[in-house]
């Protein structure tokens, strides 16, 4: 097989493997735009620490830093789709196994983290020297444990900074059987509560000086923004049968729902009083019930390419950083510019092609093959 050949049937050959066999194409999509977002933040970071800027574009600049909110993005995925599976066992009349949960989460997640948690460790350690190895070997553990955001409030961990990230989501993943229970009590006033926590909770925690965006109940509104979604996906079948938007509306509620989010803080500096209602789970929630529910940009979030890569985006986002980091210090010293636009496109030429290539190729070698179930045991029985 030609590389151009092999190339073209990556998609096809590597797709994401799924639990239940059920495989949503949109939610890859989702994925992808999530991931996408994510790069595109850390490129700007990159850019704008390391780099002398005198021309600026205010409303792009302060859109590019929004794309942060790609992380949210993954929050409520996650939210959705966890909750989609209970749901659907909780109709079906059967009981969630617990321990089959717990262990999918561990030998799904655990195998590739480790990897670059120690691979980051090894170098900032014996390659930089940044750090002795007594004094970052309790931060590695904390990485280890998801438990860095306990002991050092509103600090990115040491070891893997973005890794912030992946312990709000392990910790979601450890507290939703509580929070399913409670939700499935009394579905009317749950959904009641749901909407409040969207819209209201942001406002009040953002407030709050021990709550800070690198803690699991500051980015809770974003889970129960999944879990609404998966609650309505699964039990209103009769109320989404009325509410058919027509392809063109739903399209252009999705666009107007990513714009609000990009926006966000290029309004927030022109309010007179630099405060404003935080309604960003609100415009991921209509993000993802338009693309999800109502199928908005359907040819765009089911594009075979976009949804490889949407697949592969925990592989992705693990590697990222790291490649991004290394290729942004070393494109800096050519810059030619101190024009922001310009720099930004310089740096996104040569690193978004780089960091494709590294996350696929880890997804190919080290993820996937924990995608399927029980692939340990697999494992064991062919040794």
């Amino acid at each position: 097989m030609s590389i151009a050949a092999y190339i073209q049937a990556l998609p096809d050959r590597y797709r994401r493997i799924t639990t239940e066999g059920n495989y949503e194409g949109a939610i890859d999509g989702l994925r992808w735009l999530a991931i996408s977002s994510v790069i595109a933040c850390h490129i700007n970071s990159m850019l704008q620490n390391h780099a002398i800027i005198t021309v600026h574009y205010t409303f792009l600049e302060a859109a590019i830093y929004n794309l942060l909110h790609g992380v949210q993005i993954f929050f409520a995925l996650s939210g959705y789709i966890l909750s989609n599976a209970f749901f659907k066992r909780r109709n079906e009349g059967k009981t969630i196994d617990l321990n089959a949960y717990y262990l999918r989460r561990l030998t799904r997640l655990e195998p590739a983290y480790f990897i670059v948690l120690l691979f980051s460790f090894a170098v900032l350690v014996f390659v930089t020297n940044k750090y002795t190895f007594a004094a970052l070997l309790p931060h590695l553990g904390l990485s280890m444990l998801y438990a860095n955001n306990f002991f050092y409030l509103a600090a990115h961990p040491l070891v893997f900074p973005i890794a912030w990230s992946l312990e709000v989501e392990v910790q979601f993943y450890i507290a939703l059987p509580i929070l399913f229970w409670l939700y499935t009590r009394n579905l009317v006033v749950a959904r009641i509560i749901g909407l409040l926590f969207m819209a209201v909770m942001p406002l009040i925690i953002s407030k709050q000086t021990w709550c800070v965006h690198t803690s699991l109940v500051f980015q809770t509104p974003y889970f129960f923004a999944g879990i609404l979604l998966a609650d309505i996906t699964n039990n209103c079948s009769q109320i989404l049968q009325k509410i058919q938007i027509k392809p063109i509306l739903s399209n252009i509620l999705a666009l107007a729902a990513w714009i609000g989010t990009l926006s966000y803080t290029w309004v927030e500096t022109r309010l007179a009083n630099g405060s404003r209602p935080d309604v960003q789970p609100i415009f991921i929630f209509i993000l993802l019930f338009m693309v999800l529910i109502q199928g908005a940009f359907k040819s765009l979030f089911t594009n075979k390419w976009v949804c490889f890569i949407g697949g592969a985006c925990y592989s992705i986002y693990l590697t990222h950083f790291i490649i991004i980091s290394v290729l942004a210090k070393i494109l800096l010293k050519y810059a030619f510019s101190t024009n922001f636009l310009i720099n930004f496109i310089f740096l996104s030429v040569f690193i978004v092609p780089a960091v494709l290539f590294g996350g696929i190729l880890f997804y190919i070698v080290i993820e996937r093959p924990t995608m399927s179930k029980n692939w340990w045991c697999n494992k064991v029985k062919k040794k």
